[in-house]
């Protein structure tokens, strides 16, 4: 080919290559956001706020990849199966209510093929358990998942609240008074991230009465700023429970208290062999079993400073740490934020406890750390979810460490 052929080519490929990118870039979908309310009618594609559905299934059937389904507020009586990336986003978690009828999960994720899910703004009941994700990644935010059963065999039986095949991250999430046979709050078999939440009053006919994670191959678990509080389990791990080798655990700026083991002595958290947990500014306290009961059992705990244990078996002993301490908690309340907490007395150990340079700079509730409670004029973090005295002129929403 001639030099002369060859520039004229690259001249047309030039020219042409831009306008073909251009029609690439154009011709991408567009979002489009489905409505549905209770008054509505399952016809059309539900695009039209002025002509919504009345289904979430059927808003689903209509979507396509990466669409939101905006639900408006009410009770929906429906097992809804989602396979497609997409958002459900309710009006609000307190008045927009996904009801399973207990005749099976209120909402499943598909397995396969893996899609991308977003769950926002939902009260999950009454399910024969509440969510099951998919192998996907799944979000969880600024929910309510509560008094689902799980029953029966399958992926039914386990994870009352939520059962996790998936990447799942809950995020400002209430999960409260679920039952199944293993993690009655959470059962999760991958990466699981919990952030500024509330699990408690969940019971396990076996272990993992709050969360139980075990993963199919190392996996890793995240709590930060979240109360894991008077869970049950009939066989361990009354708050968490570990039982596979290899996993590794994170607690930050947490506390798991009050939960109880019914007949063993594994009452706060139960860890496998070969499994690392590491702590800190966290709150491991009153936890119960039969005589004797732990609040940390097992041998891979590992203090990264300033946490707080009402007996001897978590292993503190780094800078900060203080073992064998009452925190002295209040009741689980609603102390502000969007999740419950326990607020600390004023007397309590954990005041001002903590380290400036690596606590978080929110508590649980969004409020700003750190903050002056002990009244010695310096600002100091406290240990655990809560920080002492701040009030609400010190809340601090950070929405974008998330979304």
């Amino acid at each position: 080919m001639s030099k002369k052929r060859l520039a004229i080519l690259l001249m047309l490929l030039c020219a042409v290559l831009p306008l073909w990118m251009l029609r690439t870039v154009m011709a991408a979908p567009q979002a489009v956001t489905r409505y549905v309310t209770p008054g509505g009618v399952d016809s059309g594609d539900c695009s039209s706020a002025a002509a919504p559905c009345t289904t979430i299934q059927y808003a689903h059937d209509q979507a396509v990849g990466g669409d939101i389904i905006q639900i408006a507020a009410g009770i929906y009586v429906e097992n809804v199966v989602i396979g497609k990336d997409i958002t459900l986003e309710g009006i609000d978690a307190a008045t927009t209510i996904v009801d399973g009828n207990q005749t099976d999960r209120a909402i499943k994720i598909g397995y396969s093929p893996a899609v991308s899910v977003t769950i926002r703004g939902l009260t999950l009941r009454n399910g024969q358990g509440g969510l099951l994700t998919g192998s996907g990644p799944t979000l969880v935010e600024n929910c309510v998942i509560r008094n689902n059963s799980g029953s029966g065999t399958g992926l039914n039986r386990d994870g009352g609240g939520v059962y996790g095949l998936g990447p799942l991250t809950v995020h400002e999430t209430s999960i409260f008074s679920n039952t199944s046979l293993y993690g009655g709050g959470v059962y999760a078999r991958t990466p699981l991230t919990v952030t500024r939440s509330a699990i408690y009053s969940n019971t396990a006919g076996e272990q993992g009465g709050g969360i139980h994670f075990g993963s199919i191959e190392d996996g890793r678990l995240v709590v930060q700023n979240s109360t894991i509080s008077g869970n049950e389990s009939a066989t361990g791990g009354g708050g968490i429970y570990m039982p596979a080798s290899g996993d590794v655990a994170e607690l930050v700026s947490t506390a798991v208290i009050f939960n109880r083991s019914m007949s063993t002595t594994v009452g706060g958290i139960g860890i496998a062999n070969n499994i690392d947990v590491t702590m800190t500014h966290s709150v491991i306290a009153h936890n119960s079993g039969l005589p004797g009961a732990l609040q940390c059992a097992g041998t891979g705990y590992v203090s990264a400073g300033h946490n707080l244990a009402s007996d001897g078996s978590c292993q503190l002993l780094a800078v900060g740490d203080l073992a064998s301490s009452d925190p002295l908690l209040g009741p689980l309340q609603d102390n502000g934020g969007p999740t419950w907490t326990h607020a600390l007395d004023a007397s309590s150990p954990a005041v001002d406890a903590g380290n400036n340079a690596t606590c978080l700079s929110v508590d649980q509730r969004g409020w700003a750390r750190p903050f002056d409670g002990d009244g010695d004029d310096i600002a100091v973090c406290d240990i655990g979810p809560y920080e002492f005295g701040v009030s609400d002129t010190h809340y601090l929403y950070l929405p974008a460490v998330i979304r």
